[in-house]
């Protein structure tokens, strides 16, 4: 058996028995890793799915096989025109906007709900103006990650 292990130095160590096997740098920090087969043949080689913020990297034979980036998300719709028709003044009135599409069951972004708990009226504006200079969609992040077993021998 071998241990993996990810830690916050952006490293990814395997090692067998008491002795490190294998050392890699990595790209992000890591949140998740998992071991799967992917070959059904007598003998399988072992695969590593590692997760970090955004992207899911496999490595097979401790090369890099695979890089999977998780598609981002736009904005809800209705969120886009309440930002596009502020133009300037009282933030509050964005927040009651915002406060509306989410009380009729409107999933907001993650931007749009820190704003609506910010207090200051003058970091609202700031956070409104940053919304508005970028592209209005939600990045992923991968929080837990899990294998789907294809037969019931594996």
């Amino acid at each position: 058996y071998k241990l993996l292990i990810g830690d916050l130095a952006k490293k990814l160590y395997v090692y067998k028995g008491a002795n490190l096997d294998w050392e890699s740098s990595v790209s992000d920090i890591p949140v998740a890793v998992a071991t799967f087969y992917s070959e059904t043949s007598k003998n399988p080689t072992p695969c590593i799915a590692l997760a970090t913020d955004s992207s899911v990297f496999i490595i097979k034979n401790f090369k890099p096989f695979f890089k999977f980036n998780l598609p981002s998300q736009e904005w809800v719709v209705d969120e886009i025109i309440a930002y596009n028709k502020f133009n300037s003044g009282d933030p509050s009135e964005l927040v009651e906007k915002l406060s509306g599409l989410r009380a009729k069951g409107l999933e907001l972004s993650d931007t749009s709900l820190t704003l609506m708990t910010e207090s200051d009226p003058q970091k609202q504006l700031e956070m409104i103006y940053e919304a508005k200079r970028n592209p209005m969609v939600s990045l992923p992040s991968t929080t837990c990650m899990e294998t789907i077993k294809k037969s019931v021998d594996d």
